[in-house]
């Protein structure tokens, strides 16, 4: 594999006009960016923000392991190759890297607290983590490689999806997280390989051919555990195409801008914006506007479960017998949180509750809180909670923008009085971002489900300083 000369370490525009010129697409002006990308080049803020996107999924993915459904996919994938073994999260067992990126991304979004790329409607990390994890302890990277890596991932993954509205997916029943995440696995994957520009663009071109992820599991009357599986199939994808990539396969060159490229290919139209996938290339990056997840369910609830746990706090306890009505308006391409209304009040399983807003709304209102436990079987048939859900009166406003990261709620008593809250943009939100010491309080609730607090502790002290350790550290903590 070829050695790389290093980038320059000022990120002005001036420093990538090689990334933007006109005589190479834009799938070649990624892969070199990606190729090239040194722990130097990567702002301090970027390089804060990658660390804690690991640690967060890492609390995550412990958190999920605790599902006994995960042991027995363990031993399934078993089946299919453990050799050479590296770690999975939360379990003492190992499996080929592939594989590993396959649990560990599914692990990741089980509980779906993991974040979201909102200008593109996809998680990045839960894809991203668990191909650097896996690929990175196969390569014994160092930390600083590894975090290097998933930031050229994660601006390549974000880049491809902004060439569209993100709601082109959904208006053709895609997923965008599945397919989009090919692309930033394999690139995360090829950088820790050693990949070359040139290699690393096939590798993408290997992984376009593998992006696959329809939106059934959503689907009215559906119970299932599919949506796990989009984030943990292009995280499989990615390591392959990068493997392949590095034992001399090539690919198209122009998977993004061909007359079969990827968007016509699936949407039926060349991208709306393509000057967007490379613009500002090295200078803006995209990983600084993931959302984080402060509530453990769907990315669009984070700013009505804000509000209404405001209200909440307002109120104090409060019976569904003295409220009469609550009204949330959502943005256009929202129908499918609030709608079938029968199904959004009365969810069957956690993977459907976390995607209803009336009934994430009813837990808020009824407890003050929204944790893992409150999707349990048990509560899915509260009557309080039921109550609330059921007085939870959702519409769409065409005003609202389609990436919408305020909220306002009104809730009108029996007695006549009408309470309103609302936020312009929700903690954890790209314009209100989580502190370090939020990101550690959320490991704290994740982890800590799992490990216990002082253990959880010891091992925040220890990830939270984890550029300057060794990689064998973070290995050490996946297994519960």
């Amino acid at each position: 594999m070829q050695n790389h000369v290093a980038m320059p370490s000022a990120l002005d525009s001036a420093d990538f006009v090689k990334f933007n010129s006109v005589e190479r697409s834009a799938t070649e002006q990624l892969a070199a960016f990606a190729a090239d990308l040194q722990w130097d080049d990567i702002p301090a803020a970027v390089r804060e923000r990658a660390k804690h996107l690991l640690i967060d999924i890492i609390g995550i993915g412990l958190a999920g392991s605790a599902n006994p459904d995960f042991a027995r996919l363990a031993d399934a994938l078993a089946q299919l190759g453990a050799a050479p073994g590296v770690s999975l999260i939360g379990t003492a067992s190992r499996l080929s890297p592939p594989n590993a990126a396959l649990f560990n991304g599914m692990v990741s979004h089980s509980l779906d607290w993991d974040d979201t790329h909102m200008a593109t409607i996809n998680h990045a990390s839960s894809v991203i983590v668990p191909t650097a994890l896996a690929v990175g302890e196969l390569r014994g990277a160092s930390v600083r490689d590894i975090l290097t890596a998933m930031v050229a991932g994660y601006e390549v993954m974000l880049r491809v999806g902004l060439g569209i509205d993100p709601l082109d997916w959904w208006k053709h029943g895609l997923h965008g997280t599945s397919i989009l995440g090919v692309f930033g696995s394999a690139v995360t994957a090829g950088k820790l390989f050693g990949l070359s520009a040139d290699e690393l663009m096939h590798a993408m071109g290997l992984a376009a051919s593998q992006a696959s992820g329809i939106q059934q599991y959503a689907s009215p009357g559906e119970v299932n555990d599919a949506k796990r599986f989009h984030s943990g199939w292009p995280a499989l994808c990615g390591v392959t195409a990068a493997g392949l990539a590095a034992g001399g396969l090539t690919a198209p060159r122009q998977v993004l801008e061909g007359v079969r490229s990827l968007y016509k290919c699936y949407l039926g139209h060349a991208a709306r914006n393509e000057n967007a996938i490379v613009a500002e290339l090295g200078s803006r990056w995209e990983t600084l506007r993931i959302s984080v997840k402060v509530y453990p369910c769907c990315q669009g609830f984070q700013a009505p479960m804000e509000v209404t746990q405001r209200l909440r706090k307002r109120l104090g306890a409060v019976s569904p017998a003295a409220v009469g009505r609550i009204e949330i308006a959502v943005a256009p391409g929202q129908q499918t949180l609030i709608q079938p209304v029968a199904g959004k009040r009365r969810p069957q399983s956690h993977s459907s509750a976390v995607i209803a807003l009336q009934f994430c709304m009813g837990v808020m209102l009824a407890r003050g809180r929204i944790t893992l436990a409150d999707f349990s079987p048990q509560m899915l048939e509260d009557q309080d909670v039921l109550a609330f859900a059921d007085l939870v009166d959702c519409s769409v406003d065409p005003n609202l923008p389609a990436r919408h990261d305020g909220s306002k709620v009104k809730l009108t008593l029996r007695d006549g009085r009408e309470l309103l809250e609302e936020v312009a943009c929700y903690h954890g939100g790209p314009d209100n971002p989580l502190s370090p010491e939020g990101f550690r309080d959320k490991f704290m609730i994740s982890a800590g489900s799992v490990l216990g607090k002082e253990r959880t502790a010891r091992l925040a002290d220890v990830l939270f300083s984890v550029e300057d350790k060794p990689s064998s550290v973070i290995y050490e903590a996946l297994p519960a």
